[in-house]
């Protein structure tokens, strides 16, 4: 009797079918949960388009606007962008059009955007309201000049655009520059927020007189480079003409060239090396110009710039996507007035294509 209970004991029921119904179920789910949230805790990995600081775009024959930095505030969902702008000695009077719009993966939106700051070769564009998840902004700028609205000009959306989603085309006739920002790569300040115009112009004189500083360090590095190689050449010819005393005719012909070609590239270097020295005498003026006009500034002796820091809902129109900022025409000798004047800003609603 007690061995039979123990058979019964050891014999095994089978599963039940909903038992490894609810186990495929629940694997299923699981799967399903770590797909739907990958986008979470799985790295982006599609291709970063993000215009690189110092790149140079054309938004007409004279007028080019050079990048010079992004910064985003993701806590205020804030952003500004800094161009540096070379209209040339005659350029004529235009009215560039900023409208910025962000990608968010599957489509794109325009945000409100305004002028932070115009003077001299300095722009700086705010823009607000940024969505949480954007992936890719675009700043199309447009020359609306009257001259150009007659030419016949190509689109001249990026291929990146595209990629992006066509966040922005080009309004035929018309010619644009596109700079692209990428979550990614874009320079995070939770201190960013707007400033006076005072502040601005502080900010803006402070940084070209360290650009300005950065290019005599890059100078004087290129210089004792040069330096360098010329005393490495030295040592060369001065080996060639202690070996020619063991070499027959033919064989000194040869290294006398060798030689000679050494000579002629230690006399380009040193004529470099006396460029770069001009060069360099060249920026230490221009920031003795820079420190000059920053106090002027700090002092208010040429222009009072006001110290009053704007509301930041005042800066927008409401439903503005796009900022225009008209500036006029320069030339030597209307420079000083024309940094004097202070250009007029409008705002106007453009629908994004």
């Amino acid at each position: 009797m007690l061995k039979s209970r123990q058979k019964k004991k050891k014999i095994k029921l089978p599963k039940s079918p909903k038992a490894k119904y609810r186990t495929f179920i629940s694997i299923f789910i699981l799967l399903l949960v770590v797909f739907m949230t990958s986008t979470f805790w799985v790295p982006d990995t599609s291709n970063i388009k993000n215009t690189a600081y110092g790149t140079q775009e054309a938004s007409s024959d004279d007028v080019k606007l050079k990048l010079e930095k992004w910064m985003y505030n993701p806590d205020k969902n804030y952003m500004e962008t800094t161009f540096y702008v070379d209209e040339g000695q005659f350029a004529f009077s235009n009215n560039l059009v900023f409208s910025p719009s962000v990608y968010n993966g599957s489509t794109s939106n325009s945000v409100p955007c305004s002028v932070a700051f115009s003077n001299d070769d300095t722009l700086i564009i705010r823009i607000k309201n940024l969505p949480k998840k954007w992936k890719v902004l675009m700043m199309q700028i447009t020359d609306n000049s009257e001259d150009l609205l007659t030419k016949e000009v190509d689109d001249t959306t990026s291929s990146a655009a595209d990629a992006a989603g066509n966040i922005g085309k080009a309004i035929s006739g018309q010619v644009t520059a596109n700079f692209y920002c990428d979550y990614r790569a874009v320079e995070q300040n939770t201190a960013l927020a707007p400033k006076s115009e005072k502040d601005y112009a502080i900010d803006s004189t402070l940084y070209r007189i360290s650009t300005t500083q950065k290019q005599i360090s890059d100078d004087k590095n290129a210089i004792a480079q040069n330096k360098n190689t010329i005393s490495s050449l030295q040592k060369d010819i001065k080996a060639i003409q202690t070996e020619q005393s063991y070499q027959t005719t033919s064989e000194i012909s040869d290294s006398t060239e060798v030689m000679q070609n050494k000579q002629n590239s230690i006399a380009e270097l040193g004529t470099k090396n006396d460029e770069l020295n001009q060069e360099i005498g060249e920026y230490q003026d221009k920031i003795s110009k820079l420190d000059l006009k920053l106090s002027d500034i700090r002092s208010g002796t040429t222009r009072v710039y006001s110290d009053k820091v704007p509301d930041a809902d005042s800066l927008y129109t409401a439903g503005a996507s796009s900022t225009s900022v008209s500036r006029s025409p320069v030339s030597s000798a209307a420079s000083s007035a024309a940094a004097s004047s202070k250009p007029t800003v409008s705002t106007s609603s453009v629908p994004m294509k």
